[in-house]
């Protein structure tokens, strides 16, 4: 995976630099995005979602929902034939029915490239 060593999130005082494998999931409320990060607070910044999924590896981060984004390496379950998410920190995302199919075989093929897992 050709996946980026760092992402800079822009703060008060200048940037902090986060890996991609710290980060669980990515929400978007209008112009607005929190970022749920592994043992550290969310981070607000204002950019749309759009724009954090083009920075994110589309290869461990998959949208579900219009306004979710959630690392793979991160969920613990899929739920109720694939329409929630169980994530490590205990959110819980629901996957929309635009979504479910893009982000089931995303899944799968990922779990397939750790060995022939089927999801």
């Amino acid at each position: 995976m050709n996946e980026k060593p760092f992402i800079a999130l822009p703060t008060l005082t200048g940037v902090e630099l986060i890996s991609p494998n710290d980060i669980i999931s990515v929400f978007s409320d209008d112009k607005t995005i929190s970022i749920s990060i592994e043992n550290r607070p969310k981070k607000t910044i204002n950019i749309s979602i759009g724009r954090a999924e083009k920075a994110l590896d589309q290869n461990c981060f998959v949208r579900c929902h219009q306004r979710h984004i959630v690392n793979v390496l991160k969920i613990k379950e899929v739920r109720n034939q694939c329409s929630l998410v169980l994530l490590t920190n205990g959110e819980q995302i629901p996957i929309s029915r635009s979504c479910k199919n893009e982000f089931k075989q995303i899944l799968d093929s990922f779990c397939n490239k750790l060995g022939g897992l089927e999801c």
